[in-house]
């Protein structure tokens, strides 16, 4: 359905014809209607057009009288002539009593509006109607009396000779005073041009079928408004999903560096921050590149303590097993002396719970970086000496 609606670009008039024209530029929608956004921005124009549309069909706001016979016609078989007339019936305008003035007026396309200009008038003081300037430039005849006699009607008579009006619309005011001395007007029924009638029915036409576009675009609104709530509901369960995938993922690779432990060798740590600390259980010479090989087959490396909570808990954990006062970490200042840094990743040491005095290097080949139970603290130490090495293992990635 949607294929057989078009885009107006753009309305003009030829008001110097003999016969009005009306031209339409077009554009298929068809084309446009490539996501929701275009058909909610052709909307947009579409309700625009409304507008524009409706004021072209629409009449003027007033109180219209049954008491003035209003007419816009062909003046006899002339070509391209055209009579407005507008008269009074005193029988049916009970509610004025004296008529003043009778006026005709037609409406000009200005900026996209309908504008009324005054054509012509007659009152009761002058008689001679007053006939705008541009109608006395043209091939026009003006004739109008406000007839106060009890037979006259009131009347104003408008005739364009061979050259046709270039007025889309008109209407005629009557104006005059009530029983109560107050003034009044009265107005007839805005009327067309002969040659304007199929013009503005075909605009009414489309100002219909425009009304249907802008319900089918509130339905197309409300439509994407209820998708939108979908997705966002869609968006949360997908989110609530993965954060599960997520925690089966790392409960599963937990439980497999866990099953990968070999406890005959290692005594194994509580959880802390998603991580297992191993102990080795036999006490033996220490060598950085070897101690930290077997702690990469268990899934991780010689321990690296990061804070002041990560080494109070290592702490207790050693101080659990015992078998040794030395437990040799990950850190070493072998590259550079007083420069420790972890031999894993490389990252520098900070300042932990070292001894009081240490590190010292006393022997000139302190570069190892071990826990020391006896002193109660970190102590620096020959990298050759006997003891346990600490591996860390993280439990999630």
């Amino acid at each position: 359905m949607i294929s057989h609606l078009y885009l107006i670009q753009s309305v003009s008039y030829n008001l110097n014809a003999t016969d009005a024209e009306v031209f339409y530029t077009m554009t298929p929608l068809s084309c446009l209607l490539n996501s929701t956004r275009s058909i909610i921005m052709i909307g947009c124009v579409y309700l625009q057009a409304v507008m524009l549309l409706a004021t072209l069909v629409a009449g003027s706001v007033g109180c219209i009288s049954s008491g003035i016979n209003f007419d816009v016609s062909r003046n006899g078989s002339q070509t391209g002539a055209l009579m407005v007339k507008c008269s009074v019936d005193h029988k049916l305008t009970k509610s004025m009593s004296v008529l003043t003035s009778l006026s005709v007026y037609g409406s000009r396309l200005d900026r996209s509006q309908l504008i009324f200009h005054h054509l012509a008038s007659v009152d009761l003081w002058s008689r001679t109607p007053d006939v705008d300037f541009d109608l006395k430039a043209a091939d026009v005849t003006v004739k109008g009396d406000v007839g106060q006699g009890p037979d006259q009607e009131p009347f104003l008579v408008i005739s364009w000779g061979t050259r046709d009006a270039r007025y889309l619309q008109y209407k005629c005011v009557a104006r005059g005073k009530d029983t109560d001395g107050k003034d009044i007007s009265l107005l007839s029924e805005v009327k067309s041009a002969p040659e304007r009638e199929s013009c503005c029915k075909s605009l009414a036409s489309m100002q219909s079928q425009l009304g249907n576009v802008s319900i089918f675009m509130e339905n197309v609104i409300n439509t994407t408004g209820e998708l939108s709530s979908q997705i966002q509901a869609l968006a949360a369960t997908v989110k609530e999903m993965d954060t599960k995938l997520d925690f089966m993922r790392d409960t599963m690779l937990s439980e497999f560096r866990m099953m990968k432990i070999d406890r005959s060798r290692y005594d194994v740590s509580g959880v802390h921050n998603d991580r297992v600390y191993l102990a080795s259980k036999s006490v033996e010479t220490f060598n950085l590149a070897n101690a930290n090989s077997f702690c990469r087959a268990m899934g991780g490396y010689l321990v690296e303590l990061d804070d002041a909570q990560e080494y109070r808990f290592v702490f207790d954990f050693v101080s659990s097993i015992r078998g040794t006062n030395n437990f040799w970490t990950g850190g070493n200042d072998a590259d550079r002396e007083g420069h420790f840094v972890y031999y894993n990743s490389k990252k520098p040491v900070p300042n932990l719970t070292w001894v009081g005095g240490q590190p010292d290097n006393g022997s000139g080949t302190e570069d190892c970086m071990q826990i020391n139970l006896h002193l109660g603290g970190l102590n620096d130490d020959q990298c050759y000496n006997k003891g346990k090495y600490v591996c860390e293992v993280p439990l999630t990635l």
